[in-house]
Formats: C-alpha cells, sequence, structure tokens
C-alpha cells in the first residue's frame, strides 16, 4: 500500500500517471506502467527509443528507498516511442 500511496503522490503533482502491475518485494522486482508522463506524453511518438530519464529515476529512486535496497529501472516502452503507455522494469543493481 506505501508504494501505491507514493505514486499517487507523483500522480497529484502532475509528474505521470502509474500503475503498479507486479511486484516481488523479497526479490526487489517490479513492473511499472505510466501513462499521461510529463517526460514522454508531449512527444508522443517523436523518439526511436525509451526516453523517460527522469520518470525511470523517479521510480527507481521511490522504489529502492521503500524496498530498503539499490533497484534500478529499465524502461521497456515508452508513450515517447509510440506505445501506449511506458513500461518500467525494476530489478536490483548489480553490486561490483
Amino acid at each position: 500500500d506505501i508504494i501505491r500511496i507514493a505514486f499517487d503522490l507523483d500522480r497529484s503533482f502532475g509528474d505521470f500517471n502509474s500503475e503498479l502491475v507486479w511486484l516481488n518485494i523479497d526479490g526487489g522486482e517490479a513492473t511499472i506502467r505510466v501513462y499521461d508522463s510529463c517526460e514522454a506524453t508531449p512527444i508522443r511518438g517523436k523518439m526511436n527509443k525509451p526516453s523517460c530519464q527522469y520518470v525511470r529515476g523517479e521510480i527507481a529512486g521511490t522504489l529502492s528507498r521503500l524496498i530498503g535496497r539499490e533497484l534500478i529501472a529499465v524502461e521497456e516502452k515508452c508513450i515517447a516511442a509510440g506505445d501506449k503507455y511506458c513500461e518500467f522494469h525494476i530489478k536490483p543493481r548489480k553490486q561490483s
């Protein structure tokens, strides 16, 4: 529930509207879909690859803080690249 509340804050600020599709807290993995992104919606379909650096960082940072381990977000789909939504796959950052 706390993760949903955190993403509701992003929505209320007008940054993006997200949906938690899948979450594995123990594994530090998740799938998040973003609709109406402040970053991608204005350039819908004008890029040839995922382009949401701010949103990607916001999601990774929020989940890292809430779950208690360092995570990264990989954007697989993007509104800016012509997709219906942006989709981020969250996973643990590899330690070197």
